[in-house]
């Protein structure tokens, strides 16, 4: 198994990296290629390529996606499709994970004369950041990044029995609205989605101000807008996309915009027009698609980032994803490190 830095681009490795994804049992679609493309499309900011691919024999087996960003005098690695996502990681051959994490670490070390700092975030496994600890770079761990998930039974039936009675009666008084049509959930077409896309980008706005809320900067902007319809046109045709639009009396008052694989469900963007928010549009979309997802033979039902009190009603429980500082003993590195922490420590303040 020998690792390499590649500077070339993504396209350069797409079908490979299409292929392992396919194989890897734990990569989300926040590691997919086609979250990558649309992701550097709109926030790479002139930064290069820097993927660690793995190979045996020739036969890529591991991927880490990773970026090379200049601030003045010092040069950062950073993972592609972070931020506005919710997760990264590398991805691995089945059963390959923890070779696959220990031969991107030696790498990341030996190349360690072209970076100062790397800053790994919410990181989906435990495993690269352990193999970064165990191969010898000055790793400093940081508070960890909570996510809540729901593990899903075989059936609904089941799943309902682990709430308390009265949240059990409440999402069934909520799903009646949806089975007895007072509401639809409909698919979105592929042809649909720019209008989708933009009719959940106005009504988000409006739910937050309606409320006196402050949307958070990057997601009221148009460039999180534009950057959500590409990652949505490229991840609908991959099977990774569930868009819905939610209807009341055949007219639209809502938008969903999750991701899925085989696995699991992952909560990822909805909005809802404020007139309905008293009959509970959330409660709608979150108990349909955990309805759903049992269904389709789903084992986790992924609420992602944040300790959203909506996310414990459903009965999701926290999960920590590790996030890391790491460098090199070089003076460069380690002035890097001294001025990543302090803005670490601004930003949590």
């Amino acid at each position: 198994m020998e690792a390499e830095t590649c500077h070339d681009g993504i396209e350069a490795l797409r079908p490979e990296w299409e292929a392992l994804f396919a194989e890897d049992p734990l990569a989300t679609p926040f590691s997919s290629v086609q979250w990558a493309q649309a992701w550097w499309t709109h926030w790479a900011d002139e930064a290069e390529p820097w993927i660690v691919a793995v190979r045996e024999a020739d036969r890529l087996v591991g991927l880490a996606p990773l970026l090379l960003r200049r601030r003045g005098p010092f040069r950062t690695l950073h993972e592609i499709g972070r931020a506005p996502g919710d997760y990264w990681d590398l991805i691995a051959a089945p059963g390959r994970r923890p070779e696959v994490a220990a031969a991107v670490a030696a790498e990341l070390r030996r190349c360690r004369s072209g970076w100062d700092l790397l800053l790994l975030d919410s990181v989906y496994s435990e495993d690269l950041p352990q193999a970064l600890l165990e191969h010898g770079t000055r790793t400093r761990s940081r508070a960890p990044v909570v996510s809540v998930e729901l593990p899903l039974p075989d059936d609904f039936d089941s799943y309902l029995a682990t709430l308390p009675s009265r949240r059990r009666s409440n999402l069934r008084k909520h799903l009646r609205r949806l089975d007895e049509g007072e509401f639809e959930l409909v698919p979105v077409a592929p042809a649909d989605l720019p209008g989708a896309v933009e009719e959940w980008h106005e009504t988000r706005a409006r739910w937050w101000s309606e409320r006196n809320l402050e949307l958070d900067r990057l997601h009221a902007g148009t460039a999180f807008r534009d950057f959500t319809l590409d990652a949505a046109l490229a991840l609908l045709p991959a099977g990774m996309l569930e868009p819905w639009q939610l209807l009341r009396a055949g007219q639209p008052v809502g938008v969903c915009l999750n991701l899925v694989d085989n696995r699991a469900f992952y909560v990822y963007l909805a909005a809802f027009d404020p007139e309905i928010a008293k009959l509970g549009p959330g409660k709608i979309q979150i108990g349909h698609a955990i309805r759903t997802s049992i269904a389709a033979g789903r084992s986790l039902f992924d609420f992602t980032i944040g300790r959203d009190d909506y996310k414990y009603w459903f009965g999701g429980v926290e999960v920590e994803r590790p996030r890391q500082m790491v460098g090199t003993s070089a003076p460069r590195s380690r002035a890097a490190a001294l001025v990543g922490g302090v803005r670490a420590r601004r930003l949590r303040n």
